[in-house]
């Protein structure tokens, strides 16, 4: 069963990992196989007596960019806050993870302004939520870390990339001066980590990038990996705030999408660096955290 799906050192691992935090003996282990996994990580389902679960495995060089620790604990407090119910374990120190499997959901569709309103209503929870850790990502200076380690280890890499930093410095500073209260963030909310349930639930997993950070992280990925342009944008702000919404909220969101793009396009390019592949994503991350920044600054 494990033979047609990992080789023998990961087979022994996980199985070791399954038994000692479900208590079960190996053989009570059944119907091991792929399950989703995304561009970091890769899972397997698997049954155990009545119960279906996920294992989560980090995919090569994630455990470097991710602080497990932190996700673990992001994860705690998302479970307390009702948000993602679906975690049984994860280990702190290897970043392996064992959820409960659910079965029947399907991703939001960035084009249905329903499916908007259904992750903007948790999105509004998780960021009115009192938490506020004590980590969480900047995607401006966290972008310049990125940047030094796409320096050092391939120094032309990033030339092509200096004309649009320079546009986009001025954002990210007039982005930190306006003064939107830093909350607690999801940090990674593109559509693969929405579970949307048929009885009208709403799921947000894996916490790896969250934290206490500007609200415009969680709203900057959705509009940049959905390729939502100017007016969608717009809207989908519009629906985030509410009675709130002003035109200077308008723009410390957008500004917000052009360096949370520009972080993720940095992301993406440390790892084809690196040799690991990230399909289609930067060239379309690149284009539309370019077409945000001719928007603001032009």
């Amino acid at each position: 069963m494990f033979a047609d799906v990992l080789d023998e050192p990961s087979s022994r691992e996980i199985l070791q990992n399954i038994r000692r935090t479900l208590g079960c003996r190996e053989e009570e282990i059944r119907d091991f196989r792929p399950g989703p996994s995304g561009m970091m990580n890769r899972s397997y389902c698997f049954r155990v007596g009545e119960g279906e679960y996920l294992y989560r495995r980090p995919g090569p060089g994630t455990n470097a960019l991710v602080n497990r620790r932190h996700e673990k604990q992001s994860l705690l407090l998302a479970g307390e806050l009702g948000l993602d119910p679906t975690c049984v374990y994860m280990d702190g120190e290897e970043g392996w993870k064992i959820s409960r499997y659910v079965p029947e959901f399907r991703e939001p569709d960035y084009g249905s302004e329903e499916d908007s309103r259904r992750i903007l209503a948790v999105l509004r929870r998780l960021h009115a939520s009192p938490v506020r850790p004590d980590y969480g990502l900047n995607p401006w200076v966290d972008g310049l870390l990125l940047e030094t380690q796409i320096r050092r280890e391939a120094p032309e890499t990033f030339r092509p990339w200096e004309g649009l930093k320079a546009r986009l410095a001025p954002l990210a500073a007039e982005a930190a001066a306006d003064g939107v209260e830093p909350c607690f963030c999801h940090g990674d909310c593109y559509k693969p980590n929405w579970l949307l349930l048929p009885d009208g639930g709403t799921l947000l997993v894996d916490w790896e990038y969250a934290g206490t950070a500007d609200p415009g992280v969680d709203l900057g990925y959705y509009l940049i990996d959905g390729e939502m342009e100017h007016k969608a944008a717009e809207r989908f702000i519009r629906e985030y705030l509410g009675e709130r919404f002003t035109e200077p909220l308008l723009r410390h969101y957008l500004n917000m999408a052009a360096v949370t793009g520009y972080y993720w396009c940095l992301w993406a390019l440390l790892r084809e660096v690196r040799g690991i592949d990230n399909g289609d994503a930067l060239l379309r991350w690149e284009r539309m955290t370019r077409t945000y920044a001719d928007l603001l600054t032009s």
